[in-house]
């Protein structure tokens, strides 16, 4: 159960729903209903989300985000992101790989990058 109470489309404010609708495609998900709490925090969120994800080639967001998950324990997000990773071709083995923090399978570039984002998540 969540500790703070999401909000739905269906009893969101005017204001929140037309985020819901033209940012997120009329599809929240339970990260985006807890910060609809405060909607000028949750556009924010989402502007820099997206930025994140646009910088970023789709495999290596992928790879990152997974690892970040997988250090903080949060099985929504790893669930999330393994379902989303298959879009660009990761397997279990590299799920695997992730979980053990093993990046020897990766090019320089993204092994640089994971290493990187253990460091930051470890000890930010």
């Amino acid at each position: 159960m969540a500790r703070i109470a999401l909000i739905a489309p269906e009893t969101a404010s005017p204001e929140v729903k037309e985020i819901y609708e033209k940012m997120l495609r009329g599809k929240p998900g339970n990260a985006q209903k807890a910060l609809a709490h405060r909607p000028e925090m949750l556009k924010n969120f989402l502007g820099f989300y997206a930025s994140v994800g646009r910088s970023l080639d789709r495999k290596l967001y992928e790879l990152i985000y997974i690892r970040v998950s997988l250090i903080n324990g949060c099985h929504y997000c790893t669930q999330h992101h393994v379902a989303s990773s298959k879009r660009v071709g990761l397997t279990a083995e590299d799920w695997a790989a992730l979980g053990a923090g093993d990046y020897s399978r990766y090019s320089p570039k993204e092994n640089a990058a994971l290493v990187y984002t253990e460091k930051l998540t470890r000890t930010p």
